[in-house]
């Protein structure tokens, strides 16, 4: 059977509550894909059953097109995998690949060390995190199939550069064969280094293993100065994106139709009695948004909005940043989402001449100082 690719944004976990309240009001888009992560299964179980594992994946083919595994490596970062349960989690996690349907893509494993101020004694530290994670990269591209697997790759700071260049140069010619990619940040500080695109610095990495991705995926973002790169980028032929939402805050992240026609990003608040502006984003989707829930957005605000949501407001908030979510993926495919060279975070010009000059580890390393930018 011939595997079929998702192209757009990724959902993250979505409960069947929120999914149906999306399709009470929304039409389109459909919510296509999900993602989800394996430590969901593995960790905090007293048994752990991969068949039943793999029935509760499959029963999600009946919601979803698309299914994302996040491998749960992020669960090492802060201390809930460690030494005393890595193993049962990487088992599972080979059976998963093992059995893993064509519309279901399942991210690299890699152990990142603890990030806690305080480990405990089976945390895992930054040299267990090095063995693991050459294990699993080395089972995954001798093992799995190329298909299904996106793999990973982290670059940003000194340490992890040596770590991960050395274990891509291990494995590069296993890895070429392997289509799907993905980059993430390690921070909180979402911007671009100075002189060239974090998407690029990551592709660029690649490359000097002579590793060409035809598709990426950009983990944990929505924030258009990192994807835009991304989808000018002409080589590939999807890409795919995703974000948690924290619709408790009631902070949104819309659009609006500039006078060139084409979108802008803005922000708003339910905190802010913004009723206007969030009514005139529904107002750009006649066709597919439901009048009605410009009514709950009035109920939602008719009080002062600056004390905790409420739950109905909460679902309201998320449905609608996910819609615009799934709509920015669609605007930026088009080349109708504006962003200004401000925005970027970065000189285009000098990223076009670091991209023909870098050819090697050395030139490579000299920028990592920009990228460290990102860490502080």
């Amino acid at each position: 059977m011939t595997t079929e690719y998702y192209n757009g944004f990724v959902p993250v976990t979505i409960t069947k509550n929120y999914y149906d309240y999306y399709y009470d009001y929304i039409q389109l888009p459909k919510i296509e894909a999900n993602l989800i992560s394996l430590a969901n299964y593995t960790l905090d179980k007293k048994n752990v059953n991969v068949d039943k594992i793999l029935d509760s994946l499959l029963n999600l083919q009946k919601t979803y097109k698309f299914i994302y595994i996040d491998s749960g490596g992020y669960q090492s970062k802060v201390g809930r995998i460690h030494k005393q349960n890595y193993k049962l989690h990487l088992e599972t996690y080979y059976k998963i690949l093992e059995n893993i349907p064509n519309n279901m893509f399942l991210f690299s494993m890699d152990f990142p060390p603890c990030m806690k101020e305080k480990w405990h004694a089976d945390a895992i530290d930054p040299e267990t995190s090095s063995i693991l994670t050459t294990e699993s990269y080395t089972t995954i591209a001798n093992q799995f199939n190329t298909k299904q697997v996106i793999i990973v790759t982290h670059f940003a700071e000194t340490m992890v550069f040596e770590g991960w260049y050395a274990l891509f140069d291990s494995l590069k010619e296993k890895l070429q064969k392997f289509e799907y990619f993905a980059t993430g940040m390690l921070n909180r500080n979402y911007t671009n280094p100075k002189i060239i695109s974090y998407y690029n610095a990551a592709k660029l990495f690649l490359r000097l293993h002579n590793i060409k991705p035809r598709r990426f995926h950009f983990l944990g973002t929505t924030n258009l100065s990192l994807i835009y790169p991304m989808y000018k980028d002409k080589d590939l032929i999807s890409r795919s994106f995703d974000v948690t939402i924290k619709p408790f805050t009631g902070n949104l992240s819309l659009l609006r139709l500039r006078k060139d026609n084409k979108f802008e990003q803005f922000n708003v608040s339910f905190k802010n009695n913004s009723k206007h502006l969030i009514n005139s984003y529904i107002d750009l989707f006649p066709d597919t948004i439901d009048k009605k829930l410009k009514e709950e957005i009035n109920n939602a605000l008719s009080y002062s909005a600056k004390f905790r949501l409420d739950k109905q407001t909460i679902h309201i908030a998320y449905i609608l940043q996910l819609h615009a979510n799934m709509i920015k993926a669609q605007l930026l495919e088009q080349g109708k989402l504006y962003i200004s060279p401000a925005d970027l975070g970065y000189n285009v010009s000098m990223e076009e001449t670091m991209l023909k000059t870098v050819k090697t580890k050395n030139d490579y390393y000299k920028i990592i100082p920009y990228c460290v930018d990102l860490l502080k």
